[in-house]
């Protein structure tokens, strides 16, 4: 995250944003922070389904708690239906932020654990999921 910040620059109110949004992310504990990146790499509004898909399996144990803090820091919030658990960032500019700090082997590899874990759960009703 340092390393980013450092190439973001400071002269521009865009920069100063990220700036603080990366320092909102490093208050976030460890475990949190692979959450909220790994979100951050699926997109704008995702599933705890989706999201326990992507995850390493030692973060899922606490995801729920995860999402509460990521919650409370207003980073993410809860979709008006919380019976589906779909949660959406705050704001593009957050996720986007978010989603630069995120290597891209990862974020390769988080896109591929998502697509195989939408070809499962959707197999009979893909169409509605293709990128045009």
């Amino acid at each position: 995250i340092n390393d980013f910040m450092s190439m973001i620059g400071t002269n521009t109110a865009l920069a100063t944003l990220q700036k603080l949004i990366l320092i909102q992310l490093e208050r976030l504990g460890t475990e949190q922070q692979v959450v909220v990146k790994h979100a951050s790499v699926i997109g704008e509004e995702f599933t705890i389904r989706l999201l326990a898909a992507v995850l390493p399996s030692s973060t899922i144990a606490n995801l729920k708690q995860s999402i509460l803090v990521a919650q409370d820091m207003g980073i993410i919030h809860a979709v008006e239906d919380r019976s589906l658990a779909i949660y959406r960032f705050h704001n593009a500019l957050t996720r986007e932020t978010i989603c630069l700090v995120v290597p891209p082997s990862d974020a390769s590899d988080i896109h591929l654990k998502a697509a195989k874990y939408i070809e499962k759960q959707f197999a009979s009703n893909l169409r509605q999921y293709y990128a045009w």
